[in-house]
């Protein structure tokens, strides 16, 4: 059904996005700082943020119904309905204006708890409910009730992370030299425009290189005495450029709420609560003797930047999870498989070769030492590991949780090969012995919710006794130890081993492996099962009609066998009773030529075909005891920001310090 821009239904969505991030002026101006770090400033932010990214999907979703037309009459009537009020009526729906007020206040940014981002989430939830929100979309996506709930918490996330930029300006700094607003709005139009109003939505879930095979390096910001931070990218030639596509590929990860892109890596440093400081002891010969363990680089992916853009595209890929319906067919699942499976494949060797390659990885990142320079690189890596933690009921997430002081890298080659993470030279069953405070409920990691203490004997000449462990430039020489070195802490302290346990008993993968594959794999029976089991065959184009183009899984070398099993199954729809079930309206905005066959068959679009097929099952399908399509999944691997949002669950706040501005005077990273 092919509706009018000038519909009712669309009074209230926006002609164009427009960016929730603030421009470089914005960030600078001392008087907006003042105004948005208020509690009122605050607020309209999270607003603000919520109503930008909700307005993407609202755009893409017009963009469907009024330029491609291949939303169903029951799709429609459910998308967009009226409730009946005392000054008369009101629209509901994914069409419907949704008011984001009175969210909650978060009242420190640098320490948000996780009671505090959950009420939030739900407040954005709540108001999406009060607009039928998640009924609408139960018509459109596979999974509606979780999708929601993930949309809010994306919303939510990405409104605390523009609040903290206002409230942090010198150490929250956007991943784009200049024009940051521009390249949000550009990028996040081009999704809505290209992809919600076409029938081939590929590109859009296609890695962004030109060549996924592109190998990663690093680049370096700032002098090379002092390097202020690093991006590691599949970076091409003596200026350090990515190779971004110039044919329209997005980057969004399939079925996940998350975009591809480059990493920005920190030095380690201290970390982001001075009480979490952990001390240790350098061998003889060492100055100084005693030492502060180093907090993990801070680690950004830049794609996170184009929360708008991301979401959008996830509720598109949702809509491809609906068997039964059109968008199943927006993308070709067995070329995604073989683009993903080359762009990590040629991350994740870069990763490898340059860990077993360290003379030139220090020279890369200007390292000190073996140790230093892989903690680096695997830290580089965090936001491209698949992790699931034991007793998580979120399954899979995208990004390591595991923040805690050391010296070593947790992610290293052998975790794709499913042994234990960290690198052997820092493992230890004890880098420190602090107090056993009592575990936060939800805090799955360390320092479970709390502040433990260091054994005050850790300290060099405070005790007669020395709890500190020994290390070196490149190994743990020997634990903490009470007594001697396999004895318990002493009482009402514990041991923290290296890596921590929590780290041990989680599973770890390549998101390739982990997500993507099967999510493709799952995509691509559902793309077949339809076609037998629905009367999708009817509502899809797999071959050029006049000026209509087939929809995108009919095309290529891949999309030949299905437009093949699409041309079956017409032609049995054709013959069988369940044609009288077909709404020739929408037919005929899909595919006239096959509307007109429709009609040749006995097929009148009027009460007369009601009748016609009572004699079938509500449940029939055009190939009896054909294997129904598995049933859409809900996006996977967390949203953005949430890991560095919510601290307190951690134990504590702290800056988002990302040496950005310096950085990308060194490396492009602006899309052209």
């Amino acid at each position: 059904m092919r509706l009018s821009e000038s519909d009712e239904i669309f009074a209230q969505v926006p002609d164009a996005f427009h960016s929730l991030w603030p421009s470089d002026d914005s960030l600078l101006d001392k008087k907006i700082q003042a105004l948005r770090g208020s509690e009122l400033g605050v607020r309209h932010l999270l607003e603000n943020a919520s109503t930008s990214a909700y307005n993407a999907m609202r755009i893409a979703l017009k963009r469907k119904a009024t330029r491609v037309g291949d939303f169903l009459t029951s799709q429609i009537k459910a998308a967009a309905t009226w409730k009946k009020t005392p000054t008369g009526r009101a629209l509901q729906g994914v069409f419907a204006d949704v008011g984001f007020s009175n969210l909650t206040d978060v009242r420190n940014l640098l320490a948000v708890t996780e009671g505090e981002f959950k009420l939030g989430a739900e407040q954005v939830e709540h108001a999406l409910t009060q607009v039928a929100v998640p009924a609408a979309l139960a018509a459109i996506v596979g999974t509606s009730v979780p999708l929601v709930k993930q949309l809010a918490q994306a919303y939510f996330a990405a409104g605390l992370q523009l609040a903290r930029m206002f409230n942090e300006p010198t150490a929250i700094v956007m991943p784009w030299a200049k024009y940051s607003r521009e390249a949000d709005e550009d990028l996040t139009n081009l999704v809505l425009d290209t992809f919600g109003g076409g029938v081939d939505r590929t590109r859009l879930f296609r890695p962004p290189w030109t060549n996924p095979s592109t190998p990663w390096r690093f680049g370096v910001g700032g002098s090379k005495r002092d390097p202020l931070g690093f991006v590691w990218a599949p970076l091409e030639g003596k200026d350090n450029l990515i190779p971004w596509s110039t044919s329209g590929d997005i980057g969004a990860l399939p079925g996940t709420q998350r975009m591809f892109g480059p990493v920005q890596v920190t030095r380690p440093g201290p970390p982001p609560d001075p009480r979490l400081n952990r001390v240790i002891r350098r061998p003889q010969g060492f100055t100084p003797r005693e030492a502060t363990l180093p907090w993990p680089p801070t680690v950004t992916n830049n794609g996170d930047f184009y929360p708008s853009a991301t979401n959008a595209a996830a509720v598109l890929w949702n809509m491809s999870e609906k068997s039964g319906y059109p968008d199943m067919y927006t993308v070709r699942a067995e070329e995604l498989i073989e683009a993903w499976g080359r762009a990590f494949e040629a991350l994740e060797q870069s990763f490898a070769d340059l860990w077993n390659n360290p003379l030139r990885l220090m020279q890369d990142i200007y390292a000190k030492t073996i140790s230093e320079a892989r903690m680096s690189l695997g830290a580089a890596m965090e936001p491209w590991i698949a992790v699931r933690l034991r007793d998580d009921p979120r399954g899979w997430l995208l990004g390591s949780p595991f923040k805690v002081p050391h010296g070593f890298a947790l992610i290293t080659p052998n975790v794709y090969k499913g042994l234990a993470p960290g690198d052997p030279a820092g493992r230890t069953t004890s880098l420190w012995i602090e107090e056993d405070l009592p575990r936060r409920v939800g805090a799955l990691t360390w320092p479970y919710g709390s502040f433990p203490k260091q054994h005050a004997c850790s300290k060099r000449r405070a005790c007669d006794a020395d709890l500190a462990a020994v290390v070196d430039a490149e190994r743990v020489v020997s634990p903490a130890k009470w007594k001697h070195a396999t004895g318990p802490a002493p009482a009402g302290y514990r041991k923290m081993p290296w890596p921590p346990p929590e780290a041990d008993a989680a599973e770890f993968a390549s998101p390739f492996d982990a997500i993507i594959h099967p999510t493709l794999d799952r995509l691509r029976l559902q793309q077949e099962r339809s076609l037998q089991t629905t009367l999708v065959c009817a509502y899809v184009r797999h071959q050029k009609v006049g000026p209509l183009e087939p929809y995108g899984a009919f095309k290529g070398a891949s999309g030949t066998k299905l437009a093949q099993l699409c041309q079956e199954m017409r032609a049995r729809l054709l013959t069988h009773p369940l044609r009288f079930r077909v709404d020739l309206a929408d037919v005929q905005d899909i595919d006239p030529a096959f509307a007109d066959q429709l009609r040749a068959s006995g097929v009148t679009g009027t009460w007369r075909d009601f009748g016609k097929s009572l004699g079938l099952a509500a449940d029939a399908q055009l190939v009896e005891g054909a294997v129904r399509p598995p049933a859409g999944q809900p996006p996977q691997g967390g949203v953005p920001f949430r890991g560095e949002l919510v601290k307190a669950a951690q134990g504590g706040g702290g800056k988002l310090a990302v040496a950005a501005a310096a950085l990308l005077g060194a490396v492009a990273l602006t899309r052209s």
